[in-house]
């Protein structure tokens, strides 16, 4: 009875390894993927679509802010779902902070750039182009930054390369 618990325990840590795997996979690819939308969303800015290019730069900025949290162990792994829908930026920022992954200097530009992302998607006003340039500059140097340290991942099997983030 107890070599049955035992195998079971042994089998679900083994899904849940392959699991996180398969996350971390997916979590490079769709980082290697934003570097593109950084481009897309500065293309927007300077041809005058600012409010959907600040908010292309929010959803980015949103996705790294949670790379980040989930890479550096900072959120529990049971709570990982709950927290993919419900956590604001701000409160990530903090977290961060908190964890000391991200500098005063970091939170204060990433504070702006939440701000200005709320207003462009909340607010009748379109947002200024040159602040959005500048946001563009901050968050850009912040996704990079935080892309370019994902750690090189094991394989899912013995025949496939790494993936490694663009720098």
């Amino acid at each position: 009875m107890e070599e049955l618990r035992v195998t079971k325990k042994i089998h679900r840590a083994h899904t849940i390894g392959r699991i996180m795997q398969v996350l971390k996979w997916v979590i490079i690819i769709v980082m290697a993927l934003g570097a593109d939308r950084l481009d897309e969303a500065r293309l927007l800015i300077e041809s005058g679509s600012v409010r959907a290019g600040v908010a292309m730069l929010g959803v980015l900025l949103e996705q790294t802010l949670k790379h980040v949290l989930v890479s550096k162990d900072l959120v529990d792994v049971r709570l990982r779902d709950s927290f993919a829908r419900g956590m604001t930026m701000g409160r990530m920022v903090e977290m961060l902070t908190r964890a000391e992954k991200v500098s005063t200097e970091d939170q204060k530009k990433l504070r702006r750039a939440i701000q200005m992302r709320n207003q462009a998607v909340h607010d009748l006003r379109e947002p200024d182009k040159a602040a959005a340039l500048q946001m563009y500059s901050e968050v850009a140097e912040f996704v990079r930054r935080m892309t370019t340290i994902i750690e090189p991942i094991a394989s899912l099997d013995e025949d496939s390369t790494i993936l490694r983030s663009r720098q």
